[in-house]
């Protein structure tokens, strides 16, 4: 069968042929067919490219914020553990290991023979064992001057170390002098093989 192709010249032939009612019909028809066509082969598959184009860049703009978030966060925790390990740093300055407490206990001594206290008694005593420090009592006994054992307080003091006086006993000689008893501690960081492992929890 031979498929017949007519001219456009002859369309338009026949078209005015037709009443003016038909003619607008068609007409229509020609529109709307060439709308469907429009809106099927071109402006569906744009707009759906378009949705999909927004949606990507929706999630992208999601995943973008919650980067910069954790970026934030993760900013933040290391200033924290930065400060955290100066914090840690400036601790263990005041609380000596134990090789330098001979030399802390050494200073202290002479700090009072500086000021002219006349050492009777300087005796360390047992340490006292906590979690994560041990305490380090000290008993020692002085004689001088009122003044010159301000002094003496007023230098320990000032050493960069805890050291604490617990207690104090003044008795006046028959010199006038004063005979000071001295108990005092001082603080030194645990070793991590020196520290108490935690008791297995019983079943």
């Amino acid at each position: 069968m031979k498929k017949v192709f007519l001219p456009i010249e002859a369309i338009e032939a026949k078209i005015d042929d037709l009443p003016v009612v038909q003619r607008v019909l068609v007409l229509a028809l020609t529109v709307l067919a060439l709308a469907a066509a429009f809106y099927y082969f071109k402006y569906d598959p744009q707009s759906k490219r378009i949705r999909q184009l927004r949606t990507s860049i929706q999630n992208e703009e999601t995943r973008l914020a919650t980067l910069k978030k954790y970026a934030a966060e993760s900013e933040k925790l290391a200033q924290e553990v930065e400060k955290a390990q100066e914090e840690f740093a400036a601790m263990l300055k005041l609380l000596p290991h134990q090789r330098e407490i001979p030399a802390l206990l050494e200073t202290v001594s002479q700090i009072g023979a500086q000021e002219g206290l006349e050492n009777l008694l300087f005796q360390p005593l047992p340490e006292i064992l906590h979690e994560f420090h041990a305490t380090i009592p000290v008993r020692l006994d002085l004689v001088g001057r009122y003044h010159q054992l301000g002094l003496f307080l007023d230098k320990i003091s000032r050493l960069g170390r805890i050291i604490q006086v617990d207690s104090m006993a003044l008795k006046r000689r028959s010199d006038s002098s004063l005979q000071v008893s001295c108990n005092f501690s001082t603080y030194r960081f645990l070793e991590e093989h020196e520290r108490k492992k935690p008791e297995p929890k019983k079943k």
